[in-house]
């Protein structure tokens, strides 16, 4: 069972209580035909957390917990919870699900980790990439993946520069869900199952698709 409470700490969410209440409903009942899963759902007031364009981030905190975060300030938030709050949903509940099986410990386990999660999204949405991916950055993931490569079976590795744009001369913001993403597109296209059935697929089998 998912359900959901939204955080009234800074009181800034209340206006918009309806509005959040009605698509978490919507979502939720959706998502709930492809998993299973007993999840506490929280919605926070957070600039910090969120996309600057869109004013929505998430969180994925354990397989049983996920956060979605809003910036009520935002111009357009409320066309974002109508346009983009199932996508950010959708998105972190396929990382709760995959916790309960796998744990991502490389940089090629969290890759492949967030290339099915964007997959999930564009599942649920039936848009062609993730809600914040923008299309110039998912179209170069493979000059961005040849980056990566060196570090693919590295336990430590800066979160910032490879997925946030920490270090745009070298990678672009969400240059890692963009090679996540291609990724997951090759291992599916092989004849494999949706991301919704695959949310337990091993790391090294989504490689091992990508080098055919």
């Amino acid at each position: 069972m998912m359900s959901w409470q939204i955080l009234h700490a800074t009181g800034r969410l209340r206006k918009h209580e309806p509005q959040i209440s009605e698509a978490l409903h919507e979502a939720i009942g959706l998502l709930s035909r492809y998993f299973d899963i007993d999840l506490d759902i929280c919605v926070a007031d957070s600039r910090e957390h969120s996309n600057p364009i869109l004013g929505i981030g998430g969180g994925a905190l354990s397989s049983s917990l996920l956060v979605i975060f809003l910036d009520p300030d935002h111009a357009g938030i409320r066309e974002t919870i109508a346009q983009d709050l199932l996508a950010v949903l959708a998105h972190e509940v396929h990382h709760c699900v995959r916790m309960a099986s796998v744990k991502d410990k490389t940089l090629a386990d969290r890759l492949v980790t967030e290339g099915l999660a964007c997959h999930f999204e564009t599942e649920i949405t039936g848009r062609d990439l993730p809600s914040f991916l923008p299309a110039e950055t998912a179209k170069a993931w493979e000059r961005y993946f040849a980056v990566m490569q060196p570090k693919l079976n590295d336990c430590e590795f800066r979160e910032d520069a490879l997925f946030l744009g920490a270090s745009p001369t070298t990678l672009p913001r969400y240059a890692g869900y963009a090679v996540g993403f291609g990724l997951v597109k090759a291992y599916l296209s092989c004849g494999h199952r949706s991301a919704a059935g695959s949310a337990a697929v091993s790391t090294a089998d989504v490689m091992s698709a990508f080098k055919r």
